[in-house]
């Protein structure tokens, strides 16, 4: 398990240069040399598991989730690859969106257009508090419990992002940060089998999000061109309703 080892990997590292958590913070020589060191796996994680992105990030003195309209800045490192079914030899499809400045040069992996030396966290940062949360309130039996599925929109609209995380805990079973991936929704529509549900490749696969009322549900991903026909298109409302056939089942309602 990727994260076990990774957690090994920093305890170790706090260990041997004598740091707390509370001292992994951004543009900080000692955290940057961490983050270097966690380059390589963050990058396997990204390849054997075909994702778009992949992410680490530590909570530093700031524990708590920040109050509506602040930013906090945290030390952290986040790579993406756009098209994660081809790779290429010198590693050119992979760009760093934050991380710091020695992992650019050190590595030889461009930046990206918006790249950052620190990950910004909202109040709204879902994907970073929520699993953290549960973990201080002791809200699990597996760690797997704690894993958050979030998204959001691409900043010029252009697509939807699913992200998984996860905490990192410290030996005492205290959360120190978060360890996760993305998926882009055209990634996602190009990879879903929808051919497998018919013979005659009629049916579809729909990925989405369910408000808390159970009604609404925010389309991430759609298999299948056949949703230009059926206005599954991704990014948008889609009415839904509880399937009596089912336990656990939706049906779309035509809007």
């Amino acid at each position: 398990d990727i994260r076990d080892e990774m957690q090994e990997q920093v305890n170790f590292f706090l260990q041997e240069n004598q740091l707390t958590t509370e001292q992994l913070l951004p543009n900080d020589p000692k955290t940057d040399e961490l983050l270097e060191q966690l380059a390589t796996p963050l990058l396997i994680l990204m390849s054997t598991n075909e994702v778009n992105g992949a992410f680490v990030s530590f909570l530093g003195e700031e524990k708590d989730r920040p109050q509506q309209g602040v930013e906090q800045k945290k030390a952290g490192l986040y790579f993406y690859d756009m098209d994660s079914t081809t790779h290429t030899l010198d590693g050119s499809d992979i760009f760093v969106r934050c991380g710091p400045e020695n992992i650019i040069k050190n590595l030889d992996i461009s930046s990206s257009e918006q790249w950052s030396s620190h990950i910004p966290v909202t109040s709204e940062s879902n994907l970073y508090y929520n699993p953290i949360e549960s973990a201080y309130q002791k809200e699990f039996n597996e760690i797997e419990q704690l894993g958050y599925w979030s998204f959001y929109v691409m900043h010029d609209g252009s697509n939807s992002v699913m992200t998984y995380s996860q905490p990192l805990l410290d030996q005492q079973g205290m959360p120190y940060g978060v360890l996760g991936i993305e998926l882009v929704a055209d990634y996602l529509n190009e990879r879903l089998p929808s051919a497998e549900l018919c013979n005659n490749d009629s049916g579809i696969y729909a990925i989405g999000v369910i408000n808390s009322e159970q009604k609404d549900c925010y389309r991430i991903a759609v298999s299948n061109t056949l949703n230009d026909k059926t206005n599954l298109s991704a990014g948008s409302q889609l009415t839904i309703a509880k399937d009596s056939n089912y336990s656990e089942g939706y049906r779309y309602v035509s809007e």
